[in-house]
């Protein structure tokens, strides 16, 4: 049986061949913070070194996934987890809930505006409809059940 180990990253810095910044340091993407692979260069190779020894703590620490999130990413997700314990529900979850509320929010009218819609795609309709409409709005703030914020409500988006 063949056990393949994963190649350790050496964080050394090397000479660039340019004049401005002599001295390149690699970066792989499976450790850089955009998920592809960088180059830095520095003008001393004493400023190459300490970014490659902050870069090995940082791997040491986070491993080789900690260029994802920055710390403060990381805090929130910490605290996310944290709320999330008392109810078995995972982060992605929740994430997927709530893009599905905002998409469908988003996609939602207030009951003004659903009904001026309506209103204005009738406009091919006799004098006396189109009054009766006119009308009708207003009739809603009589209701026992109005709410003055009930025409700001959202409503699905619907299509007649």
């Amino acid at each position: 049986m063949l056990l393949l180990v994963p190649r350790r990253v050496s964080l050394e810095p090397c000479a660039s061949g340019l004049k401005k910044s002599p001295w390149r340091v690699n970066l792989p993407a499976s450790i850089s913070s955009s998920g592809k692979r960088e180059r830095r260069f520095f003008e001393t190779k004493k400023d190459a070194e300490t970014f490659c020894r902050q870069q090995r703590t940082r791997l040491e620490n986070f491993g080789r996934n900690s260029s994802s999130l920055t710390p403060a990413q990381q805090e929130q997700a910490a605290i996310a987890f944290e709320r999330l314990a008392s109810y078995d529900v995972t982060l992605n979850t929740v994430v997927a809930e709530f893009i599905e509320r905002r998409k469908a929010r988003e996609a939602s009218v207030t009951f003004k505006e659903l009904f001026e819609t309506f209103t204005a795609s009738r406009k091919n309709r006799s004098a006396a409809y189109l009054r009766g409409l006119k009308y009708t709005l207003p009739r809603f703030t009589r209701l026992p059940v109005w709410k003055p914020d009930f025409a700001q409500a959202n409503f699905a988006s619907h299509q007649s």
